[in-house]
């Protein structure tokens, strides 16, 4: 696996996550912009090409943050109902 996106792509990408927008519609939006890009003859770099692996695995990550915020059970259970409650 060569290279990464840029941590400028994955902020975007995860901002439009938080949205509300399903990893489906980032993903078809991308296309439309590299379709574009490809017609006009502009430069594309790595973060041109985000693949539905990209944005499944940036969902995932906020999954993660939103749920677990312990690796042990019972601290992650606490910590969640104690945030929670506010």
């Amino acid at each position: 696996m060569g290279s990464q996106l840029s941590d400028g792509m994955k902020a975007h990408l995860m901002k439009l996550i938080r949205q509300g927008l399903s990893p489906t519609q980032i993903i078809t939006h991308r296309k439309a912009y590299v379709k574009e890009k490809a017609l006009n003859n502009e430069p594309m770099t790595r973060d041109t090409f985000a693949f539905p692996s990209n944005v499944i695995n940036l969902a995932k990550n906020i999954i993660d943050e939103l749920w677990q915020k312990h690796p042990k059970d019972l601290i992650n259970v606490r910590l969640w109902v104690l945030k929670n409650l506010k």
